[in-house]
Protein backbone atom coordinates (compact mmCIF):
# COMPACT_ATOMS: atom_id res chain seq x y z
CA UNK A 1 0.00 0.00 0.00
CA UNK A 2 2.98 2.21 0.94
CA UNK A 3 4.86 1.57 -2.20
CA UNK A 4 1.47 1.91 -4.01
CA UNK A 5 1.41 5.31 -2.76
CA UNK A 6 5.28 6.92 -3.42
CA UNK A 7 5.01 5.34 -6.96
CA UNK A 8 1.58 7.78 -7.22
CA UNK A 9 3.58 10.82 -5.40
CA UNK A 10 6.26 9.91 -7.84
CA UNK A 11 4.37 10.15 -11.02
CA UNK A 12 2.55 13.34 -10.12
CA UNK A 13 6.30 15.13 -9.56
CA UNK A 14 7.33 13.22 -13.07
CA UNK A 15 4.83 15.03 -14.45
CA UNK A 16 4.75 18.26 -13.05
CA UNK A 17 8.38 18.51 -13.31
CA UNK A 18 7.55 17.75 -17.29
CA UNK A 19 5.33 20.50 -17.44
CA UNK A 20 7.73 22.93 -15.96
CA UNK A 21 10.71 21.67 -18.08
CA UNK A 22 8.27 22.03 -21.35
CA UNK A 23 7.36 25.69 -20.17
CA UNK A 24 11.44 26.55 -20.64
CA UNK A 25 11.30 28.91 -17.66
CA UNK A 26 13.82 28.10 -14.67
CA UNK A 27 12.08 29.01 -12.22
CA UNK A 28 8.95 27.04 -12.81
CA UNK A 29 11.84 23.57 -13.05
CA UNK A 30 13.09 24.24 -9.93
CA UNK A 31 9.68 25.11 -7.91
CA UNK A 32 8.73 21.56 -9.41
CA UNK A 33 11.33 20.12 -8.44
CA UNK A 34 12.04 21.69 -5.31
CA UNK A 35 11.31 19.07 -2.66
CA UNK A 36 12.86 16.14 -4.66
CA UNK A 37 16.32 18.47 -5.19
CA UNK A 38 15.96 19.14 -1.22
CA UNK A 39 16.04 15.78 -0.42
CA UNK A 40 18.61 14.80 -2.33
CA UNK A 41 20.93 17.45 -1.35
CA UNK A 42 20.34 16.55 2.44
CA UNK A 43 20.87 12.96 1.61
CA UNK A 44 24.44 13.65 -0.27
CA UNK A 45 25.56 16.86 1.42
CA UNK A 46 23.33 17.18 4.86
CA UNK A 47 25.67 15.91 7.05
CA UNK A 48 28.75 18.47 5.80
CA UNK A 49 26.33 21.50 7.41
CA UNK A 50 28.33 22.70 10.93
CA UNK A 51 26.20 25.83 11.20
CA UNK A 52 23.50 24.71 13.00
CA UNK A 53 22.05 28.14 13.31
CA UNK A 54 20.12 26.99 9.97
CA UNK A 55 18.01 25.02 12.01
CA UNK A 56 17.76 26.80 14.61
CA UNK A 57 16.12 30.12 12.56
CA UNK A 58 14.39 27.45 10.95
CA UNK A 59 12.56 26.06 13.82
CA UNK A 60 12.17 29.62 15.39
CA UNK A 61 9.94 31.25 12.14
CA UNK A 62 7.60 28.10 12.80
CA UNK A 63 7.38 28.43 16.29
CA UNK A 64 6.85 32.00 16.26
CA UNK A 65 4.03 31.23 13.49
CA UNK A 66 2.53 28.90 15.92
CA UNK A 67 2.90 31.48 19.51
CA UNK A 68 1.66 33.77 17.02
CA UNK A 69 -1.61 31.35 16.46
CA UNK A 70 -2.16 30.45 19.94
CA UNK A 71 -1.95 34.24 20.83
CA UNK A 72 -4.90 35.04 18.67
CA UNK A 73 -6.75 32.10 19.50
CA UNK A 74 -6.55 32.93 23.74
CA UNK A 75 -4.08 30.66 24.28
CA UNK A 76 -1.55 31.13 27.27
CA UNK A 77 2.27 31.01 26.40
CA UNK A 78 4.24 28.68 28.05
CA UNK A 79 6.53 29.35 31.11
CA UNK A 80 9.34 27.39 29.57
CA UNK A 81 10.30 26.83 25.73
CA UNK A 82 13.07 24.62 25.55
Amino acid sequence: QEHGLRMGQHKELVERVQKAVSSGKVEEVLSASREAIMAKLDKERGHTVTDHSIFDAHARRYEDEYFEDMDSLGVLRPDVVT
